[in-house]
């Protein structure tokens, strides 16, 4: 705020300046503020960065270990069963109590 001055006691040209160091003054402002705004903008770049590279260099490269793991797991798994149930089919054939599958089809 301008403190008020008289404007007919005062040369032409101070309201000229007055008016230029309002608009000065208000120029600083907003430069200090747009200063701000950037500031704060590029903690929020580094922070996404951040948050960005840890998904791509490790969280992702890791669940994709892991995906791969299981899906060995569970072929393993897979295949162990499909091996028990032909040893228990072999036994129980052997020993004369499991059924013909051909003769339940019949």
């Amino acid at each position: 705020a301008v403190a008020e001055y008289s404007r007919l006691a005062t040369p032409a040209w101070v309201d000229v300046l007055v008016q230029r160091l309002k608009d000065a003054a208000e120029a600083r402002v907003r430069a200090r503020i747009a200063g701000q705004r950037v500031q704060t903008l590029d903690q929020a770049v580094r922070r996404i960065t951040q948050r960005v590279n840890l998904f791509e260099k490790i969280l992702i490269p890791t669940a994709k270990k892991n995906i791969q793991r299981i899906r060995i797991f569970l072929g393993d798994a897979e295949r162990a069963a499909v091996i028990t149930s032909k040893l228990a089919k072999t036994k129980q054939q052997a020993a004369g109590g499991g059924w013909d599958t051909d003769e339940v089809e019949q």
